[in-house]
Formats: C-alpha cells, sequence, structure tokens
C-alpha cells in the first residue's frame, strides 16, 4: 500500500487506513479495555504487513478495527449533548463513509489507455493488424503481459504465481526439438499464434535450450513449415506466427 500511498497520496482512496482513524486513535482515549488492548495490537500488526508487504492484508485490518472503531467513536460521542449529533458523528465514523468521503475529495481519476508505454499499444495494434482476436496465444511472459493490457486474447505464460503450468508448459514447448509433441501441445490447449521477441524470459530460454528448440528456430528464421510467419516485416522485433495445424 506504501506504493500506492506514495503514487495517489495520503488522502486519496487508495489509503484504506484513513478509513479507520477512529480506531487507530484507540491509544488517545481514556477509558480503556484489556480485550481492546491485545486487539490494538493485532490490528497494529496486521497494518505494517499491509502498509510494507501485502495490500490485501487489508481486508483483515478492517474486520480487527471494527470494535475498536465502535468503542472509539462511542466514547467520544459520550461528551457530546445533542442525540442528532451525537448520530451524525457516528454514522461519519463508519469506513464506507469515509471512503465516500475521500473520493469525494479527492476523486479517482479516470484511467487512460494512453498512458501504456510505446511497445505495449505498438502490440496492440499489431494484433489489430492481422485480426487476431479472442485467440490463446504462446509467448514469453512479459508479452503475455502486454498481450493481455491491449487486447481480449488469451495467454499460456504470464508473470503471476499462480501461473505455474501454464509457464512450464510454455518452457517446454520452446525448449522442445520434438515437432509433434510441439504440435500436439499447440493443439491440445487450442493454441492458434505464437509471438516472440526480445523478451527476457525467451532470451534466457535461448541461450539455455539446444539449437534445434523451437525457439532458436523462430528465432533464427528456420521454423517449421507447419508454422507461418505472418508479419515478415517485423515490427519493434515482435514476430507472429500462426499454427497451421497437424
Amino acid at each position: 500500500m506504501y506504493s500506492l500511498i506514495e503514487k495517489n497520496g495520503v488522502f486519496s482512496s487508495d489509503n484504506y487506513f484513513l478509513t479507520f482513524i477512529p480506531a487507530l486513535a484507540y491509544p488517545f482515549i481514556r477509558k480503556k479495555n484489556p480485550q481492546l488492548n491485545i486487539l490494538y495490537g493485532i490490528l497494529l500488526l496486521h497494518v505494517a504487513v499491509a502498509f510494507f508487504w501485502q495490500i490485501r492484508a487489508a481486508n483483515l485490518c478492517f474486520i480487527l478495527s471494527a470494535p475498536l472503531q465502535a468503542y472509539v467513536l462511542i466514547e467520544i460521542t459520550k461528551s457530546m449533548k445533542y442525540e442528532l449529533t451525537k448520530s451524525i458523528f457516528l454514522i461519519s465514523g463508519i469506513p464506507i463513509i469515509i471512503l465516500i468521503g475521500l473520493v469525494i475529495v479527492n476523486p479517482i481519476p479516470s484511467k487512460n489507455t494512453s498512458n501504456f508505454p510505446p511497445e505495449v499499444t505498438k502490440l496492440g495494434e499489431l494484433l489489430k493488424e492481422h485480426d487476431i482476436y479472442e485467440e490463446k496465444i504462446l509467448s514469453g511472459i512479459t508479452t503475455g503481459a502486454k498481450i493481455l493490457a491491449k487486447s481480449d486474447n488469451s495467454i499460456i505464460a504470464a508473470p503471476y504465481h499462480r501461473n505455474i503450468n501454464g509457464n512450464i508448459l510454455a518452457i517446454a514447448t520452446f525448449q522442445s526439438t520434438d515437432d509433434d509433441f510441439i504440435k500436439r501441445t499447440l493443439k491440445k490447449n487450442n493454441i492458434n499464434y505464437i509471438i516472440i521477441n526480445n523478451d527476457n524470459q525467451l532470451e534466457y530460454i535461448i541461450k539455455s535450450s539446444n539449437e534445434k528448440s523451437l525457439i532458436n528456430r523462430l528465432t533464427y528464421n528456420s521454423q517449421p513449415d507447419w508454422l507461418e510467419l505472418l508479419n515478415k516485416n517485423q515490427s519493434d522485433g515482435y514476430r507472429i506466427f500462426i499454427f497451421k495445424g497437424l
């Protein structure tokens, strides 16, 4: 979360900690509760995890902060004279109300797709140029992420820890020297296109693979006859191959 706060500001809606400021202010309440003291310590530990490491830990922070938030708000309202004032104050301390207030004060900027790096935009244009829509594509993990960002195509390899099987499949296919295995793999997984370029992962695979491996054959213009190079005039190093079938 630190990076989001640094990028968008302390008072942005990305700073979830603002939604449970009352809970974090618990130490300033005169009347303490032993059980809440322990809960506050646990909350601080999870806040640290969410702030410096995993933002998803903030979900548990909301749960842990609820009793503290309610206790702090109720204790503060005890010094208020009018019931209406108490009600307004209690409602204003609800996390969703705080979040709505943050959005009003600091609106979420609209996403501008033109902010993509030039190479990502060019890849998207290249896919459109060759009418590649809703297809499954074999590529390196870096290129795969760009494909997802700029098209409706699906990919095999991606820089995501839950995609281990897909990444292993991509590496095995690129490193293979067995045409029958490669063709069966492409057919079985409904892969119609292969895209390569100066992908860091692919460069490593090239160096660690046999010269007769698929990735080396594609890189050095000796692709098998069941693959056709679509863009002979290569754009920014991208090479698009179509699988012609078994």
